[in-house]
């Protein structure tokens, strides 16, 4: 009697792979060359990312501290202002009208923190992204855990809002990179969709704003060279 393995020609092959023929190999070595970039450069680029990210969020927890205790001895002062008791009045306003941006006019802005270099928390966690290198981006967002895509996430919404747009292309690069990377996870999660719609719309509006200015630039450019194209035709 013949075995198994000599009739299909494949000995010392599974059963699985002959049914699956070279594709489960492919997914093998594919998953094999994945694993392989998690150089220590990615892991360390993940780390850096994970620990901006925290410093971030202890940086606006301790301003929002700050304002909270600003606003209110600046509540205490209106009060008192309110009923003649204030030697100097603070404001005009009424309780209700009192925004976060009074209060810092009025008491002024919180100290800066040294360990985030005079930047925002938004801003800190850009230069994090920022500072890893173009060819290891792509791994060390993809060694980030998905708690950390969430609020990296988050952060470039910020970014768009409080910064000019001269860092749309990494923001709209990170953004790429991390939807592809937690598709399955974004799409199945309810609270990354409003994220994700805010992001796209003010991408879009700095994308477009930057093809105006490239095309106003690119016909200015073009109306100079027909000019002195022309100059050189009557100097001649």
């Amino acid at each position: 009697m013949f075995q198994d393995k000599d009739l299909d020609g494949s000995k010392g092959t599974s059963s699985a792979e002959v049914i699956r023929g070279p594709q489960a190999k492919d997914d093998a070595v594919s998953a094999s060359a994945v694993a392989g970039k998690r150089t220590l450069d990615s892991i360390s680029g993940a780390d850096a990312i994970n620990e901006a990210l925290e410093m971030a969020e202890n940086e606006r927890e301790r301003q929002q501290l700050w304002l909270d205790d600003k606003r209110a001895v600046y509540m205490a002062r209106l009060l008192q202002d309110q009923h003649g008791k204030g030697q100097k009045k603070i404001s005009n306003k009424s309780p209700g009208e009192v925004t976060d941006e009074t209060v810092l006019e009025a008491m002024g802005r919180c100290p800066s923190n040294p360990l985030m270099l005079g930047l925002t928390p938004e801003q800190y966690v850009l230069r994090a992204v920022g500072s890893i290198r173009t060819s290891e981006l792509q791994q060390a967002l993809f060694v980030l855990p998905f708690t950390d895509a969430m609020r990296l996430l988050e952060y470039l919404n910020y970014f768009m809002v409080t910064e000019e747009g001269d860092k749309v292309e990494l923001v709209c690069n990170v953004a790429v990179m991390l939807v592809r990377i937690h598709q399955g996870q974004l799409s199945s999660l309810p609270d990354a969709r409003p994220v994700l719609q805010e992001l796209r719309e003010k991408l879009r509006a700095r994308i477009m704003g930057m093809k105006n200015t490239m095309g106003f630039n690119l016909a200015g450019c073009r109306h100079v060279a027909r000019r002195a194209r022309a100059k050189e035709v009557v100097d001649m």
